[in-house]
């Protein structure tokens, strides 16, 4: 049985993922990985089961195959030359190597019936790895939480105020301007279980800043559902006041992991 070459599985995976289409971090959260795993996945830095295999074949629509051409290729065949040059260079293949190949290949097809049963058992329960499984919070906290706080939560505070402050209710009531970031809100609440002592006060500012930014993003809707009159501007002056501050020590806590 040859060796996983891991680099040709990883850059197999990230052509598969391409071309359906799909993220990284869509990659990732299917399989309760961060980013950074699935960087280190497609570049063959980290081992890869058979089982997971088995799991991205299916998530890929691909054959297992694909990704393990060494197992499943048939070896190649001598060419007419090699046949014909001369009656006693032609030897029969022995015995022992036939029954190793086949016991090899019979061996494969195993471990890929119960990896395609296993993940069958996990689609029919609903059932799911927990998130970040086999990789540590602090992974996480960079390659997911400062990224998202940095470049996402805090430029729409700052442009809430920047519109509140030119008074323009125009500006401040363009749907794209406070997007809506519960999904990331439900992600900081499922790895709350995974915080390490020593990160608690850490984890409870990030998932305060987010709250706190959902709820001003519900009172700028509100804010534009009853007519968005300039002189009701000062109503929320002090729901970005508290999301800022709740921003800021969040994005302070998170500077270690750049």
């Amino acid at each position: 049985m040859e060796p996983i070459d891991r680099r040709q599985l990883g850059a197999r995976i990230r052509r598969a993922r391409e071309h359906k289409g799909i993220s990284q971090y869509e990659l990732g959260r299917h399989f309760s990985w961060d980013p950074l795993t699935v960087s280190r996945i497609e570049a063959g830095a980290r081992e890869l089961k058979i089982s997971e295999i088995a799991r991205l074949a299916e998530y890929l629509k691909v054959p297992v195959g694909y990704f393990l051409p060494e197992w499943f290729e048939e070896p190649a065949k001598e060419s007419p030359a090699t046949t014909t040059s001369s009656p006693q260079q032609a030897q029969p293949q022995s015995p022992t190597a036939s029954i190793g190949r086949l016991v090899s290949l019979i061996v494969v097809a195993v471990v890929v019936v119960v990896a395609a049963v296993f993940v069958l058992r996990m689609v029919q329960a609903g059932s799911a790895p927990p998130p970040g499984q086999g990789e540590s919070y602090e992974e996480w906290l960079r390659a997911i939480a400062r990224p998202v706080m940095i470049h996402r939560v805090s430029p729409a505070i700052v442009r809430v105020m920047d519109c509140m402050e030119a008074k323009d209710t125009e500006c401040l009531c363009n749907p794209s301007i406070v997007p809506d970031r519960a999904e990331f809100l439900a992600e900081v609440k499922e790895h709350k279980a995974q915080v390490p002592a020593n990160l608690g006060s850490l984890h409870t500012s990030l998932e305060d800043a987010v709250e706190k930014y959902q709820r001003l993003r519900v009172n700028v809707r509100g804010f534009c559902d009853r007519g968005a009159s300039v002189a009701g501007l000062d109503s929320l002056d002090n729901e970005v006041q508290r999301a800022a501050k709740a921003r800021d020590k969040a994005i302070i806590n998170l500077l270690p992991y750049e």
